[in-house]
C-alpha cells in the first residue's frame, strides 16, 4: 500500500518511492482522462460556455482519478495532475476539432480562457467539491 511518498514492501518497511516512479504514477491517472477528456473537448471547442466548462470538467476528473486511485486525502498532487489532465486534454481538444484542427496556442487572445478554466478548476475543486473531513460514525 502506497502514500504519497512511501510505499510498505512486503517487510512491512518503508520504501522511498522515486520521483520517476512518482511520474509514472501520475501519468497513468492523466493520460487516460486528458485523452477521453480531449476528444470530448473536440466537440465543444467553439460553443460558448461549454468552451470553459469542459477544459474545468477535464481537470476536476483528473484530480479525481488521482485522488481516488491513491485513496488518499487531499494534498498537492491530485491538484498536479488535474492541471497537468486539464491543460492536455484541452490541447488535444483543439487539435481534434472537427472543423479543421485548431492550433492549441495560436492565437493566443482566442484560446486562453479554457486552459485557465482548467488550472483554476483544478486548484479550486478540493475547496468546492473536494472530499470532506472525514468525520466519526455516530454511536448506536
Amino acid at each position: 500500500m502506497c502514500s504519497s511518498d512511501l510505499c510498505l514492501a512486503p517487510s512491512s518497511q518503508p520504501v522511498r518511492v522515486t520521483p520517476l516512479h512518482a511520474a509514472v504514477r501520475a501519468g497513468q491517472a492523466v493520460v487516460p482522462v486528458a485523452a477521453v477528456g480531449g476528444w470530448i473537448y473536440s466537440q465543444y471547442v467553439e460553443v460558448h460556455v461549454f468552451s470553459w466548462l469542459v477544459p474545468m470538467l477535464i481537470a476536476v476528473a483528473g484530480s479525481t482519478s488521482d485522488l481516488l486511485r491513491r485513496n488518499a486525502t487531499p494534498s498537492r498532487r491530485p491538484a498536479v495532475v488535474g492541471v497537468a489532465a486539464g491543460l492536455l486534454g484541452t490541447a488535444l481538444g483543439f487539435r481534434l476539432f472537427p472543423h479543421g484542427p485548431h492550433d492549441p496556442l495560436h492565437p493566443w487572445h482566442e484560446v486562453w480562457l479554457p486552459y485557465l478554466a482548467a488550472v483554476v478548476a483544478a486548484l479550486v475543486w478540493p475547496l468546492v467539491l473536494g472530499p470532506s473531513p472525514q468525520r466519526p460514525e455516530p454511536a448506536v
